[in-house]
């Protein structure tokens, strides 16, 4: 039970940070596209992980283009290195990643901090643990 009880934890934990990254990727292509959509026309090209271009961004650029029709999003999903070879090449206006490494020609701007669980049987010896190292 109490297993249960920490996985529930860990799934509102999951949900919050969701939501959150949610939220600021919205602000994060409002900012970037204000100078295009001040024409209300133009082209943002994203470079984001798999996982963040198939869960949160499809909500983020509909709501984005309900409000700025003219504006076209491209996504080009990558891993982290290629997402950012992508952007010192131009070929993309903003990268959603993980953190790089310490970088002159680049800012960053965290989003949330990701927790990663372990999801085990219950019956596994290790299921038990508070923590697993």
């Amino acid at each position: 039970m109490r297993a249960f009880h920490e996985m529930g934890s860990h799934l509102r934990l999951i949900s919050q940070l969701y939501h959150e990254s949610k939220r600021l990727s919205q602000e994060i292509l409002r900012d970037i596209t204000r100078d295009v959509a001040k024409r209300n026309t133009g082209r943002v090209t994203v470079a984001t992980l798999p996982s963040l271009a198939a869960t949160l961004l499809p909500s983020v650029i509909a709501r984005m283009q309900a409000t700025h029709p003219g504006i076209v999003v491209v996504i080009k999903d990558a891993l982290a290195e290629r997402a950012l070879a992508l952007l010192r090449a131009g070929e993309a206006d903003l990268a959603l990643t993980s953190a790089p490494p310490p970088d002159r020609e680049l800012s960053f701007t965290p989003l949330f901090a990701d927790r990663m669980v372990a999801v085990l049987p219950h019956r596994h010896p290790l299921s038990e643990a508070k923590r697993v190292q």
